[in-house]
């Protein structure tokens, strides 16, 4: 199946427009080094079909409609959910937190059944290499990458915990978040 972001050639795209198979058979050519100048399928699709931008802020051409309906469903599940108060995201949290586990599940279990799944399980582990642990900036994205999957200093952590009761063992919170988040790093990718 060939999704409609993965070639050119659609209403959408424009020349300047490379697929992966037109950059490998050109690359010997100018047109490879010219990087600023072409765009991806994906990139066209999203910022041409999908949000439908105009040509600049002097050319207007309205309201794109099935973001505007996207936006007003996304809303009103916000506020149906809050509607009820605190208490009742309790019951939303369960499906907002196992939900995406069910998915990865899935993905995971049909990712495994295709053919070459092999090579993409290399790919995604790549080679070791420790050495790559030395550098400083590697520690400095892996704090980003954790301070950002847990959202030490969002606030949410801080409002929800807010609700606990006063004897609650907090270590335990702490590992088992930490433990979860490692682990739907993983499993997720």
């Amino acid at each position: 199946m060939i999704v409609p972001w993965s070639t050119c050639g659609n209403w959408w795209n424009t020349a300047l427009c490379t697929d992966q198979a037109t950059l490998a058979n050109l690359s010997r050519t100018d047109l490879a080094l010219m990087k600023n100048m072409t765009s991806s399928p994906s990139e066209e699709y999203f910022y041409r079909r999908v949000l439908q931008i105009s040509s600049g802020v002097d050319n207007v051409d309205g309201i794109v409609t099935h973001l505007v309906v996207a936006l007003a469903v996304a809303w009103l599940i916000c506020f149906l959910a809050l509607s009820k108060g605190v208490q009742s995201l309790g019951k939303i949290a369960y499906f907002t937190a196992l939900f995406p586990y069910v998915m990865l599940t899935v993905l995971i279990i049909r990712g495994a059944t295709l053919s070459g799944a092999i090579e993409g399980v290399k790919f995604y582990m790549g080679t070791v290499n420790l050495t790559v642990l030395k550098s400083p900036s590697v520690w400095k994205e892996a704090c980003t990458q954790v301070f950002y999957a847990l959202s030490c200093c969002s606030g949410g952590l801080i409002a929800m915990a807010s609700f606990n009761d006063f004897n609650n063992n907090v270590y335990r919170d702490t590992i088992s978040i930490c433990l979860v988040t490692w682990f739907t790093s993983i499993f997720g990718g």
